[in-house]
């Protein structure tokens, strides 16, 4: 099963299958799709659906990731991304407590407004987005 879009990553990840390697396919699928020099068009497919909600963490990160990839590639951000359940009331750390600091200046804008810190690991293979 290839993930390809967010909502994809969504879909798959309440069927039971494991949301970072939902992510991971996503990313990877993206990386090649900007190797590959996409229209905006082929992008736009890969974030505009909204993701089915999955709770707290998931819904932030799925905001923020399809925030980023617009941002990063000059496209309308999907208005899903806006709704309040894709953003955490409370801050939130990966990593634990030694990693507050190191995340605070890692985590892109994106992740941050959402009050999830991630650093940028998920990012890195989409640098050039």
């Amino acid at each position: 099963m290839a993930t390809s879009t967010l909502a994809q990553v969504a879909q798959f990840t309440s069927e039971g299958s494991d949301y970072a390697s939902n992510v991971k396919e996503f990313i990877d699928a993206l990386a090649v799709a900007l190797r590959d020099k996409p229209d905006n068009a082929s992008l736009v497919a890969m974030i505009e659906d909204e993701p089915a909600e999955l709770g707290g963490v998931f819904d932030a990160h799925l905001g923020g990731l399809a925030e980023y990839i617009a941002d990063r590639n000059g496209l309308p951000c999907p208005a899903w991304t806006n709704k309040p359940n894709r953003f955490l009331s409370r801050p939130f750390f990966m990593g634990g407590a030694r990693a507050h600091r190191m995340l605070l200046t890692t985590t892109t804008y994106c992740m941050r407004r959402r009050n999830l810190f991630c650093g940028r690991a998920s990012l890195d293979s989409i640098r050039g987005a």
